[in-house]
């Protein structure tokens, strides 16, 4: 893991925002009645909610809020087949300005792990988080309400070799039963099989891991700044995952 001198999210999330020229990118919370404690995004817009968009991630990287998760953040919305059950809910349903449709073909074609692959100097492992949960009444639907429980499954991915390591499953409502992935054909395939269930939402967060507390890292352990975040990982990928970088 790296070292970083941030204590919250937010602060990272400011910080880094300040180092990505004219993207004119927004800061916003998860919870705004908490910012201090939860994690942010820098979302390419000024709409809100920002479900459609790809957005970078600034968020804890457990509950114990040891560390912290740096990266981008993509959803599956629900799909257009169920919008006429629910035709007062808005901003749910995938459209094909969704950014969750470019990064499936990002991955398709090899762009995204081309990216990744040529990463250089990179102190930490990639770690692919993948969330699911179903929504039950799209017409009071929060998906970002702290109070759900989605299922998670976190891997790293090596660089080098390209494949794939379960680090951590956690079922707690069997929306994902499994994800079956150890290489880049594997999580374009399993991607595309929760494509296909319509009352399915799905998170996915790529991104790198940072301890919080300085004292009790390693002495040796690298160290990175807002930066250096940008400029040695996020900004590699922002013409994949963000709607309007290129």
């Amino acid at each position: 893991m790296i070292k970083c001198a941030y204590q919250t999210p937010r602060e990272i999330c400011y910080a880094v925002n300040d180092c990505v020229g004219n993207l004119n990118l927004t800061p916003r919370p998860w919870i705004f009645q908490e910012p201090n404690t939860c994690h942010w995004w820098l979302v390419p817009s000024a709409e809100w909610p920002a479900y459609k968009h790809g957005k970078l991630y600034f968020g804890w990287a457990n509950d114990e809020r040891t560390g912290f998760l740096v990266g981008f953040h993509v959803e599956k919305g629900l799909g257009t087949s169920v919008k006429a059950v629910y035709p007062k809910a808005k901003g749910l349903f995938m459209e094909g300005d969704w950014h969750w449709n470019r990064f499936l073909l990002s991955l398709d074609d090899g762009s995204f792990a081309d990216r990744v692959a040529a990463l250089r100097d990179l102190e930490s492992p990639v770690i692919v988080r993948i969330s699911g949960f179903y929504v039950q009444n799209p017409t009071d639907y929060d998906p970002y309400s702290s109070l759900r429980k989605p299922d998670v499954f976190t891997f790293e991915w090596n660089r080098e070799s390209g494949q794939f390591s379960l680090r951590n499953r956690e079922l707690h409502i069997h929306a994902i039963e499994r994800l079956n992935i150890t290489a880049i054909d594997e999580l374009v395939r399993e991607l595309k099989r929760l494509n296909q269930n319509p009352w399915l939402w799905v998170d996915i967060h790529v991104g790198i891991e940072f301890h919080r507390n300085q004292v009790s890292a390693p002495a040796n352990e690298p160290e990175w700044n807002a930066s250096e975040m940008w400029r040695r990982f996020l900004q590699h990928f922002r013409g994949v995952l963000l709607s309007n970088g290129t």
